[in-house]
This record gives C-alpha cells, structure tokens and sequence, in this order.
C-alpha cells in the first residue's frame, strides 16, 4: 500500500508539472488545474496502478493561430508546439523513473480529424523525446478555416479502438469558438455532449478529457472548453 501511495504521488506530481508546462508555455492560456481536479487525480491513480497509459494529443490547426485578416494571432509563436514538447518531456521522465510504458499518438482537427501518428511509445531522447520531431510539424499545421470540436473529439474517441490499456486520456488543444460550415458554436457543442456523442464515449470508455485553450485574450471560449473537460457535457 505504502508504494502504491508513493507512485501515485510521483504520477501526481509529474502529470502537476506537466499541466504547468501546458499553462505557462500557451499564450494566454486555460488549461486544467492539476491540484484538486478529480480527472487529473483519477488518471494518476490509474496509472500508478498499471503498467502505463496511452496519451492522444489533438491539436487545433486552425488559421486564427497566425492571424487572419482584422483578427490577431492567438499564437504566433507556436508555444502549443512548446507546451506539448514539454508535457511528453515530463511524461517520459517519469515513464523512465517508474518503469512505465506510456505510448503516445498526435493528430490535428480543423473541419476534420487530421494526420493522426501512430502510437509511439515515449522515449526520452537527449533534452527532450523521440516525438519532438513529430510535435514541431504542428508550427506549421494553420491552414484550416474551421474549429470544429465535434471533428476533433469524434476523431479522437474513434483513435483509441483497439487499444486495451486501462490507462488512456487525450489532451484537447483549442484557440477559439468551435467553429464548422452550416453550423454554430452552440450546435457544434450540442452534438459533441449529446448522450452518444464523443465525449459520452470517450467517458463511457474511461478516457480522461483534459482541455488546454490558447488564446490572444479577445476570445472568452473557457465554457466551452470547460463543459468538455469539467463534467457537465454528455447528458
């Protein structure tokens, strides 16, 4: 009991470090908290009790990121890229420490659930991982004119099938409203949290949804991003 406890602080603490990486290195940035959020707790447990995890990173490739027409860059610097670098950094320090195997899988949402890798397990490689390669290709990912979550999740949800490790979460990057052809943000989140839409899957799966948004400050999407992530989308 005593070592479960103390492999759970340390996945705690890593999974702590990584959520502050996320926060710091995104510009104007909502990210989940670590302390006291029952998701992050829940997946520090999990994987403190197994033998590892698999993480899905989906990263928004939106235009917004750079600036299009009268409307400011939300990231011109490309410090999503920074955050997620730093995040499967902590990840694969920890996976070396406690003998884990944490395999990871990226992909890309604009109007649709793009480029997905495959899963790769982290490995620490010099001052960083053997994905940071495969990260620094999102800098250049910008040219899609939608944001829609519905895509991204549905893509996401559909990533895991297959996969029978207990331990599973996807990192959901955004930098504005959702945003689809025909569609509303308010329609787009009525069908990303209808009772059998992704996010009820992912969940009735047992997969964590964590949520990091990027923003210039003169977008307020933190409630949608907030509803994915906090419990209170799926019905």
């Amino acid at each position: 009991m005593t070592n479960h406890r103390s492999t759970m602080k340390r996945v705690v603490g890593a999974m702590g470090v990584a959520a502050l990486a996320l926060a710091s290195s995104a510009t104007g940035a909502y990210a989940q908290e670590a302390a006291g959020n029952d998701a992050f707790n829940d997946f520090a447990g999990c994987i403190a009790g197994s033998t590892g995890a698999d993480i899905l990173l989906v990263m928004d490739e939106s235009g917004s990121l750079v600036g299009t027409g009268s409307e400011p860059a939300s990231d011109p610097d490309a410090k999503r890229v920074d955050a997620a670098k730093s995040f499967v950094q902590k990840m694969a320090e920890y996976a070396e420490i406690t003998d884990k195997t944490i395999d990871v899988r990226l992909a890309g949402f604009g109007a649709g659930f793009n480029g997905a890798t495959e899963w790769t397990t982290l490995e620490s490689d010099g001052d960083g991982t053997n994905l940071d390669g495969e990260i620094e290709t999102f800098a250049d990912r910008t040219g899609e004119s939608w944001t829609d979550y519905s895509a991204g999740l549905t893509g996401a949800a559909a990533a895991f099938e297959g996969r029978d490790v207990p331990c599973r979460t996807v990192m959901f990057f955004s930098d504005g409203q959702p945003t689809a052809d025909g569609n509303s943000a308010e329609g787009i989140m009525d069908q990303v949290c209808r009772a059998d839409g992704p996010v009820g899957r992912l969940r009735a799966n047992g997969i964590q949804i964590f949520t990091i948004g990027l923003s210039s400050g003169s977008v307020d999407f933190s409630p949608h991003m907030r509803k994915i992530s906090e419990g209170d989308c799926s019905g």
